[in-house]
């Protein structure tokens, strides 16, 4: 027969354990939400490069306002902000995951089970953040392109006289 004490433990180290296991499903969970909104933003910021190159070959000397020009502009910065964006939010995965996996592989006690769990819910909550500044980002760019369109129509479309 075990002591009390050793089945109250053996009982507080199953249910960190199952907490723990919780936790680490609901970061998978924001992982691939993460992921996701990364592949998303890169869709956005490939579609801006697009509308860029389109600009710069249309343009030529019918800008006599410079709005074309600013908008490209507009459009080239946007990608760079796209960019460090995704490098953050993967970053920021590999980093917590690495870390997560590090303390688990030493987790002994209920206590460190919990204080894993408690990371990897951390991590979950700052990848949701990421997500919604990554989404927030994305409709800028549906801006951007919204107003590069009707500039370049604008601008291409043939003068009536």
């Amino acid at each position: 027969m075990w002591p009390v004490s050793r089945v109250f433990e053996r009982a507080k180290l199953r249910h960190a354990k199952r907490e723990a296991l919780t936790a680490r499903r609901l970061r998978s969970a924001a992982q691939a939400g993460a992921d996701e909104e990364a592949h998303r933003l890169w869709m956005a910021a490939a579609q801006c490069r697009r509308v860029l190159e389109r600009l710069r070959r249309r343009v030529g000397g019918r800008d006599p306002d410079g709005r074309l020009l600013e908008q490209a502009r507009r459009l080239a910065l946007f990608e760079l902000d796209a960019e460090r964006a995704i490098a953050a939010l993967r970053m920021q995965v590999l980093q917590g995951t690495h870390g997560i996996d590090e303390r688990r592989a030493r987790s002994v006690t209920a206590r460190d089970h919990l204080e894993t769990a408690a990371d990897e819910l951390e991590l979950r909550a700052n990848l949701v953040d990421a997500r919604q500044q990554a989404r927030q980002l994305r409709k800028h760019s549906e801006v951007l392109l919204s107003e590069s369109r009707q500039h370049l129509l604008a601008t291409c479309a043939p003068q009536e006289m």
